[in-house]
């Protein structure tokens, strides 16, 4: 997996994307070849990561579109929708750890 930091509005996005991959059947969840994950402050619940997420959508897929034309020949095997589908929160006893989004990503040989 890459990792590529995403600054908006002194809030830091990590896009995590996988570049590379020798046998593409061995897939487990297309999901995790392009996500987002947000690690909130202290006092931010899920309700506000939600809110910012939406907010700073338009420059989060910006982000994705520089990394998925920066390594076509390995996205070309891949339809990606530019919307976010899933989301998942992570806590750590009642504190929230990180929350992370998924966009809708799926390998062009299982769809066909």
């Amino acid at each position: 997996m890459n990792t590529k930091v995403i600054e908006i509005n002194d809030r830091h996005f990590t896009l995590i994307y996988l570049n590379e991959c020798n046998d593409l059947s061995i897939l487990k969840n297309e999901l995790d070849i392009v996500s987002v994950r947000y690690f909130p402050k202290d006092e931010e619940t899920s309700k506000d990561c939600l809110r910012l997420f939406k907010e700073s959508t338009p420059e989060i897929l910006d982000a994705v579109k520089d990394v998925v034309e920066d390594n076509k020949s390995f996205f070309q095997n891949f339809d990606i929708d530019m919307k976010f589908i899933a989301n998942r929160s992570h806590y750590r006893d009642e504190s929230l750890v990180d929350y992370t989004f998924y966009l809708d990503t799926r390998l062009k040989s299982i769809r066909n």
